[in-house]
């Protein structure tokens, strides 16, 4: 059995080495999707804060010999994901992992998950996220089961799930405030980013809230507000850090207690 792993990348050098560490001993190869140009479908000219070359630098530290580099200009994101299917058919390839470039898994979780993958009859694999934020002691939850598995034989539009004995660790929103602005200057779900009245009170911008954000202030999910059930979509709730792979003790926003 063969099995790839895929990232794509425009921006987000800050995690990528450690993201790719953690799929390292799992694939056989490591597929990394560069865009110049942001995916999103949102190009608003704001200056990327990461260069081709940091971010090839990254990778190459995290994929050492199993780095495929592969450049496009892809104008959506679905587009720039699916890259991968034809790179799948042309290596063969049994299994894609993917990956985001702010996405750390837990590297035994992984491979005791990968033959359990290989098992289902869909296409797509689900597996259940954390997301951290403003550092690495705080966390919001919600019921987020991106496709991080693809089998690229079973049936087309299939999905399933698969469960972690420990969830991907997301962090999108434990990075720079400036890192942080920029996603949101070209990101696809522009148009949702919530603003005045929908935020918590004494904000007007949802990134006013992610630069001054203190704890005991909730409802911080950048496009949702209230579930169902009246609660707040994220609240950010204590994590003991200690608990996560122990690489990212080398982080340099390991020891701090909010990102600047």
């Amino acid at each position: 059995m063969k099995t790839i792993a895929y990232c794509p990348v425009h921006y987000g050098r800050d995690f990528l080495a450690y993201a790719l560490r953690s799929v390292y001993p799992c694939v056989d190869e490591i597929h990394i999707l560069y865009t110049a140009q942001p995916s999103y479908g949102t190009r608003s000219g704001a200056p990327c804060p990461d260069s081709r070359e940091s971010l090839l630098w990254e990778a190459e530290k995290g994929a050492r010999e199993k780095l495929r580099w592969t450049e496009g200009d892809w104008t959506q994101e679905g587009p720039h994901r699916d890259t991968i299917l034809a790179i799948a058919q042309q290596v063969g390839a049994d299994l894609i992992v993917g990956v985001d470039a702010d996405e750390v898994g837990d590297t035994p979780s992984l491979a005791k998950a990968i033959p359990i993958a290989m098992e289902q009859p869909q296409r797509n694999l689900r597996v259940p996220f954390i997301h951290f934020w403003r550092s690495f002691s705080w966390v919001c939850r919600d019921e987020c089961q991106a496709v991080r598995f693809i089998v690229p034989g079973n049936p087309v539009n299939t999905d399933g799930y698969v469960p972690l004995e420990k969830p991907i660790y997301h962090f999108g929103y434990a990075r720079s405030v400036s890192d942080v602005a920029y996603k949101w200057s070209c990101h696809g779900h522009q148009a949702e980013l919530r603003k005045g009245a929908d935020l918590p009170p004494g904000y007007s911008s949802w990134i006013e809230l992610y630069e001054r954000w203190q704890p005991g202030v909730d409802n911080v999910h950048p496009t949702c507000s209230w579930k169902s059930d009246g609660s707040a979509w994220w609240t950010p709730t204590p994590y003991p850090k200690e608990e996560l792979p122990e690489m990212l003790r080398e982080h340099p926003y390991y020891s701090m207690e909010i990102i600047p």
